[in-house]
C-alpha cells in the first residue's frame, strides 16, 4: 500500500536571524501591549505560515523543423540547477487584524534598505 503525499509533512521556518534586533525589541513591546502569547517575533511569524510553494524546475526545449514539416525538439544544454525558477511563494494566515502582514512588510523593507546583500539568508525546508 502506498501512502499519498500530504502537504503537512514538512516543516518550514524563517531563519532566526531574519529579524533585526532593533525591530525585535519594537515588536515585543507591541506583543506586550496586545497580549500576544509568543516569546519571540520569529516564532509568531513562523506560526502564521499557512502554505509554501517552493521552486520548481522549468525545462525549455528548442524546436527545429526538418524536411517535410517534421518538428524535432532538442533539450537545452544548460546546467540542470539553472533550470530552477527563483521564486518562493509563502502564504501567511491573517492573524490579529493583519498584524503579521504589517510586521513582515516592515521586516522586509528594513532588510532591503539596511542590508548590502542582494539575497535573503538560507531558508531551510525539512521533510
Amino acid at each position: 500500500m502506498r501512502i499519498s503525499s500530504q502537504n503537512n509533512q514538512f516543516l518550514f521556518n524563517l531563519p532566526i536571524d531574519f529579524i533585526d534586533n532593533r525591530l525585535e525589541e519594537k515588536f515585543l513591546l507591541l506583543f506586550e501591549k496586545n497580549f500576544i502569547p509568543y516569546d519571540s517575533v520569529i516564532s509568531y511569524i513562523n506560526s502564521s505560515i499557512k502554505e509554501i510553494i517552493f521552486p520548481s524546475i522549468q525545462f525549455e526545449t528548442s524546436e527545429q523543423v526538418i524536411k517535410r514539416g517534421k518538428n524535432i525538439s532538442w533539450k537545452d544544454a544548460n546546467n540542470v540547477f539553472d533550470t530552477f525558477t527563483r521564486e518562493l511563494d509563502i502564504t501567511f494566515r491573517s492573524m490579529d487584524s493583519h498584524l503579521n502582514y504589517f510586521m513582515i512588510q516592515e521586516i522586509l523593507i528594513d532588510f532591503f534598505l539596511n542590508n548590502d546583500k542582494n539575497y535573503i539568508p538560507y531558508l531551510h525546508l525539512s521533510i
